[in-house]
């Protein structure tokens, strides 16, 4: 309800969405609270399809097409991807994704069948290595030749040219569902994944260290394997169910703590502040208080009223 409104106005908005179901059965109208139907006469909804794709787990992005099923389409949607060493990162649309991976594979296959007449098998890749599809160039191969160095003499290189640094992670969509869904497994796998790293590389007598998770049911491990992988990490699972478990192993100088931890996805709840006391006519809360206590009307009875000044008593009249 709205009131303070002119009488010559007609048509009056709440200010709110109007969030109508619309004809589709999938949408709700985005407009502002209008008169009138939500969609012309003649038209359809017009508004992008947000069912989640089997292959990538994008949404569609087609324009609505109702509860039908979605039509064979490429995903348009931009990811970051880098190389395998993480020193160079670009922007490409998710469809060029899988090519060029499939290009590269091929490519490392002719190359191994040329080199020695065998016959490579092409293996599945992980999701977070389906991101590194960039070729590396002799700058990598020239850093990745100063960190073998400078592992074998044992040095710490400051030199920032002399290691390749990873660049910005893309996370995939199961994760960033998870750290929605269940921030105390993400932030729990992400610290044991940096204790791990951390303690890899402080330690010079051995350069793999091994860390062992608790039982967990399959889409618990599943996330430890797909982040795990951020950190260069391996990963193996253990024992029949209901007690398998997953063993990650990190080796030193090969895995490093992602510079964008999965943690940052975890929506931040803003606390709530209990509202200052309101300003009166009497003053503050506590001042009221201490008004009412002092003028409060004691308990044997009512209070006896009394003067500042002096009271003369008046005669009655004389007959």
């Amino acid at each position: 309800m709205r009131s303070n409104i002119p009488c010559y106005l007609k048509d009056v908005s709440c200010g709110k969405p109007c969030e109508k179901n619309l004809s589709c059965g999938v949408h709700r109208c985005p407009r502002i609270c209008h008169p009138g139907e939500c969609i012309a006469e003649g038209e359809e909804c017009r508004q992008p399809c947000s069912v989640m794709r089997e292959a990538c787990g994008h949404s569609c992005g087609l324009p609505c097409h109702g509860k039908t099923d979605c039509p064979q389409s490429s995903c348009a949607s931009q990811v970051q991807v880098s190389c395998g060493c993480g020193r160079k990162s670009a922007k490409m649309c998710c469809s060029e994704v899988d090519k060029t991976n499939a290009k590269a594979q091929a490519a490392r296959a002719i190359d191994a069948k040329a080199s020695n007449g065998s016959v490579v098998i092409l293996e599945r890749q992980d999701s977070a290595d389906r991101y590194k599809c960039l070729p590396c160039d002799s700058e990598c191969s020239r850093a990745q030749r100063n960190r073998k160095l400078a592992m074998a003499l044992e040095l710490d290189r400051d030199d920032d040219n002399a290691c390749p640094t990873p660049g910005e992670p893309t996370y995939t969509d199961f994760l960033r569902t998870q750290a929605k869904t269940n921030p105390p497994l993400v932030l729990d796998v992400e610290n044991a994944l940096i204790q791990l790293v951390q303690s890899t590389e402080s330690q010079r007598t051995n350069t793999t260290r091994n860390h062992v998770f608790r039982p967990m049911v399959a889409d618990m491990r599943r996330l430890i394997h797909e982040y795990a992988a951020y950190f260069r990490v391996e990963t193996l699972s253990y024992d029949p169910e209901p007690q398998r478990n997953v063993v990650a192993s990190a080796k030193r100088g090969q895995s490093f703590v992602p510079n964008t931890l999965l943690s940052s996805f975890i929506p931040k709840t803003v606390p709530k502040i209990a509202p200052p006391p309101q300003k009166s006519a009497w003053g503050t809360t506590s001042e009221t208080k201490e008004k009412f206590a002092s003028s409060a009307i004691p308990a044997e009875g009512m209070q006896t009223l009394t003067s500042a000044t002096t009271v003369v008593r008046r005669l009655p009249p004389v007959d």
